[in-house]
């Protein structure tokens, strides 16, 4: 609203002239839409650039679990076939105990209702047994328990069923405690080269 007085005829004039300030551009609806597509873009290729990595590194992982499983069926493939080839060898040696067993039809000859349990707690072990006939109405036979289990008590086992096998048939001993007697002194000289205290021996 203006107002205008002119000084040589004393008049007053009114004028109203109309006006709308307008807001800055920055704070106009078209900025603010432009800013809500713009903040929606940064969100879309934040969440693009994040899914990318995640792929990315689940590429990664899925290769380095890949070697990994690699490595590992490896080691159990080569765990698995050093088990077998020991399996084997221990089979082999069960082959070997069993032969030093005598046939269960040879001491039947003489007691015809004799039966033989053997269990070993191993494929191989310390346990064996031994017949031999002497004369028409003798014989011996031996239920032996060799110190260990296992392969260990095997071998123990091998070198007291040969044991007796020489002193009864080599040495013609047939008395029980004679016998024992021999074949404990010849294990013990047989053993004595080791470094540690000798414990095997044959129950």
């Amino acid at each position: 609203h203006i107002k205008v007085r002119n000084g040589v005829l004393n008049q007053v004039t009114e004028m109203t002239i109309p006006f709308k300030i307008e807001a800055p551009w920055y704070r106009s609806v078209s900025a603010y839409i432009i800013y809500s597509i713009a903040l929606i873009l940064c969100i879309y290729f934040i969440v693009v650039l994040n899914t990318q990595r995640l792929k990315s590194l689940n590429i990664k992982l899925e290769g380095v679990i890949k070697q990994r499983t690699a490595v590992i069926a490896e080691q159990v493939d080569l765990l698995e076939h050093q088990k077998k080839e020991i399996t084997d060898s221990i089979n082999y040696a069960k082959g070997i105990q069993d032969s030093i067993l005598p046939e269960i039809k040879d001491i039947q000859e003489v007691w015809k209702d004799t039966f033989v349990f053997f269990q070993p707690k191993d494929i191989v072990s310390g346990d064996f047994y031994w017949y031999k006939k002497i004369s028409e109405h003798e014989f011996l036979i031996a239920c032996a328990d060799c110190t260990g289990h296992g392969v260990p008590g095997a071998m123990v086992s091998l070198m007291c069923s040969n044991l007796l096998r020489k002193v009864i048939l080599e040495e013609k001993c047939d008395d029980p405690g004679l016998v024992l007697d021999k074949v404990s002194k010849d294990l013990l000289i047989r053993l004595d080269g080791q470094d540690e205290t000798v414990n095997d021996g044959m129950d």
